[in-house]
């Protein structure tokens, strides 16, 4: 459909994406309900665009790149971002945004598949605001959540990735990957890697008493 709109209308894609991630229920998306997007992403990038700067077109990509980054799971559980990028190309048109705009919300989108491999500004100030909680006192509660959504879903996971049994197994892989983790951004690392370092301490005095 082509857009009648004269510029983007980012109030329109919140709102759509509001709706559409609004059917993740809560129970069985205890992570990657809408709460993640609307709560703790969205918030995250704001913080981070501030400090870096970001303003304008620039913002407005990331912004909406955000909003919908997560969107895919309405469709699948893993491996989502192509899905996600097939309803940014379908909605943003409609809504406005130019082909370089979608073009560019689709690299952001594309880049929080993980492992993360951000390759412009835009996509790693994106990627440090899917993980911003990394750094902070959320890890744990987004952690437990993220594993039992995962259990939930095992049977969408690849066999080699699905989830552990124990909880003891689950710290030990939370604690691998905070080790191998970076921001990307230097306001990241000035704002969570702190918070980050203490959390893969209080993992190693958990487990060394498991």
């Amino acid at each position: 459909m082509v857009s009648t709109l004269s510029k983007p209308d980012y109030n329109g894609v919140k709102n759509e994406a509001f709706k559409v991630l609004g059917t993740l229920d809560p129970v069985l998306y205890p992570f990657h309900h809408r709460g993640h997007t609307f709560n703790d992403v969205l918030p995250a990038i704001e913080i981070l665009a501030k400090k870096l700067g970001i303003y304008g077109e620039d913002l407005l990509i990331l912004r909406t790149g955000g909003v919908l980054h997560d969107i895919g799971f309405t469709v699948k559980y893993w491996d989502n971002e192509p899905e996600g990028v097939d309803i940014a190309n379908q909605m943003l048109p409609r809504l406005g945004y130019s082909s370089g705009l979608v073009e560019a919300v689709d690299g952001i989108i594309t880049a929080t598949s993980v492992p993360q491999r951000p390759k412009t500004p835009l996509q790693k100030a994106m990627c440090d605001a899917d993980l911003f909680g990394l750094g902070t006192d959320d890890f744990w509660v987004s952690g437990d959540n993220l594993l039992r959504e995962r259990i939930m879903h095992k049977d969408e996971i690849p066999f080699g990735l699905r989830p552990p049994k124990t909880w003891k197994e689950w710290y030990k892989e939370q604690l691998k990957f905070l080790e191998r983790h970076h921001y990307h951004t230097q306001a990241a690392r000035d704002l969570r890697n702190k918070g980050k370092m203490l959390n893969i301490r209080k993992l190693e005095v958990l487990l060394s008493r498991m």
